[in-house]
């Protein structure tokens, strides 16, 4: 049985480009913490509604410092185009809508029979 020979070059390609797969996959975790952390301080109730709806491709990731500068900007864009995702502070004041009151869904089911009194 012939053993294949180690190939040292093919390696090293293979481990740098596994660095770059790490680096990439830490710089998107550090963005999706700030990204979290910035939605909840401007009021979002779903962080993670923000990583779905905008682009943070432009964002910039300064290596040394492990900030991220960008995001507040795109978030705050994101709220002027869909300002009922946010708190009343971004989006000019307006309340959420009204929480149901107690016992309104028993009133509700037994209006409807589901529910005897």
């Amino acid at each position: 049985m012939a053993e294949k020979e180690f190939n040292w070059k093919e390696e090293f390609l293979k481990a740098e480009i596994s660095q770059e797969e790490l680096k990439e996959h830490y710089r998107n975790a550090i963005i999706r913490m700030n990204v979290e952390l910035e939605a909840r301080d401007l009021g979002m109730a779903d962080p993670d509604l923000a990583i779905k709806l905008a682009d943070f491709s432009a964002c910039s990731f300064d290596e040394e410092s492990e900030t991220i500068i960008g995001i507040r900007e795109i978030l705050m864009d994101l709220a002027a185009r869909k300002p009922y995702l946010f708190g009343p502070q971004i989006n000019q004041g307006i309340p959420p809508p009204p929480k149901l009151k107690d016992g309104f869904l028993e009133t509700v089911q037994r209006e409807l029979g589901f529910k005897k009194s």
